[in-house]
């Protein structure tokens, strides 16, 4: 943990505030906030333990890869909407353009990041999980992992196997091989 000597403080005095309740401009800044402040927790929660391959470890990087994917699917939905409360000239508003009407970045929008953030980030609904593992087909099944009797060092490694082959697919559910690739992409080596 870092440790500061001064924190800085931009404080907004109350009569302002009751002004800016109201204003579409004031309310999209606090989302931002919001979005850059998850943004900022999944980063970090994932590179404290990217050199970590115990079940804790595995635990934290892979659950801060789940939740910044569902993040990430709230970056498409503000910045267009920041577009359109902040105007700018449209040269700088095109590699934006082009980037939100490129067909990459729609599949990836609607078909893997919300996939992520509706099946397995933001909820826990039994579905995603019932229909993963009617295909599910692993040479072994860890449930559980840990590598001590405390509470903070348990690893559900079996919830995490069933999303992380949700995200991949029926089509790879079987293949061992598949899921050792995204592991190895993801760093999520056992």
């Amino acid at each position: 943990m870092n440790k500061h000597s001064e924190i800085t403080f931009i404080k907004i005095p109350q009569n302002q505030i009751k002004k800016l309740k109201d204003d579409p401009k004031f309310i999209i800044i606090i989302r931002l906030g919001r979005f850059i402040n998850q943004l900022m927790f999944c980063v970090e929660a994932y590179l404290n333990f990217t050199d970590d391959f115990s079940p804790k470890g595995l635990r934290q990087t892979q659950n801060a890869l789940y939740f910044l994917s569902g993040v990430l699917y709230e970056a498409f939905r503000i910045i267009p909407e920041i577009g359109r409360i902040f105007p700018i000239s449209f040269k700088k508003k095109e590699p934006f353009v082009r980037f939100f009407k490129d067909p990459y970045h729609q599949y990836l929008k609607d078909h893997v990041l919300n996939k992520w953030r509706n099946g397995i980030s933001f909820h826990v609904d039994s579905d995603p999980i019932s229909k993963t593992l009617q295909t599910l087909n692993l040479p072994k099944y860890t449930f559980v992992s840990s590598t001590s009797d405390q509470w903070g060092d348990l690893h559900y490694a079996l919830a995490d196997d069933i999303a992380l082959n949700f995200i991949i697919g029926d089509r790879h559910a079987s293949s061992e091989d598949e899921i050792e690739y995204y592991r190895t992409c993801l760093q999520l080596k056992p």
